[in-house]
């Protein structure tokens, strides 16, 4: 997370248009006081970066240790994100980019970017397919190739949104096959495993977009990518190469 946030005097969050957002720290541990002065002095040290944001806060999951991991760990925050079961603020927010540590800055204004992504306000989820390689994967199994990576943009004010993954989601996932696996690519797993029609009304809610790039266990060439993809402003993941 410190290594991220001193991307950021490299590449400035924002410029002055930006004053309403908050930034959380969301941490799956139990509250701990020290943590939360390291991370918040993180950010306060660096004025171009606090002049983003109007708060700046830390939550805590709390998650037990048996359900600390990857897999389970992160489908967990993800749904106290989704459920709103953490302190957003006064105010709470239409929109949340969920943005992992290893998701890192590669332009300035970055922030600017993320806002702008969020006037189509229909969608529930935008973000990035798996741009790495394909080889990185163990089986040709399409929803691991196309789905949205989860630092991503989500719409946390639809209740529709809420109730599609809580209420379909997360029932046939666990009535049908009984494991985990990344909450982003079950969304996708059973978007497709459905049928046509089902699919059909759901689709569009989901939005692919490059101002973030999921580069999944790649190696890759920042300046490459960059000559490439004139709106991406942030990667995910992957292997920077020198």
């Amino acid at each position: 997370v410190l290594a991220n946030i001193r991307l950021w005097s490299r590449f400035r969050p924002c410029d002055d248009s930006i004053k309403n957002m908050t930034f959380l720290f969301f941490s799956s541990s139990s509250k701990n006081s020290s943590l939360e002065n390291v991370l918040l002095n993180s950010i306060k040290m660096d004025q171009n970066s606090m002049m983003c944001f109007k708060n700046v806060l830390v939550s805590f999951a709390n998650l037990p240790e048996s359900k600390n991991d990857h897999l389970i760990g992160s489908r967990l925050m993800f749904e106290q994100m989704l459920s709103k079961n953490i302190f957003y603020g006064k105010t709470e927010p239409h929109h949340v980019f969920y943005m992992e540590p290893d998701c890192v800055p590669v332009r300035p204004n970055w922030l600017n970017v993320v806002e702008a992504s969020t006037a189509h306000q229909d969608f529930w989820m935008k973000g990035s397919i798996f741009r790495g390689d394909s080889k990185t994967f163990s089986s040709d199994l399409i929803y691991n190739h196309i789905h949205i990576n989860g630092n991503a943009i989500y719409n946390v004010k639809d209740q529709e949104f809420k109730e599609f993954y809580f209420g379909i989601v997360r029932k046939l996932i666990t009535s049908r096959l009984g494991e985990e696996g990344g909450y982003d690519a079950d969304i996708f797993k059973v978007l497709l495993w459905k049928n046509a029609k089902f699919t059909s009304c759901y689709f569009h809610k989901f939005i692919f977009s490059d101002f973030v790039i999921n580069m999944w266990h790649t190696p890759f060439s920042i300046n490459q990518i960059l000559a490439e993809n004139k709106n991406v402003v942030l990667i995910h993941g992957g292997q920077a190469l020198q």
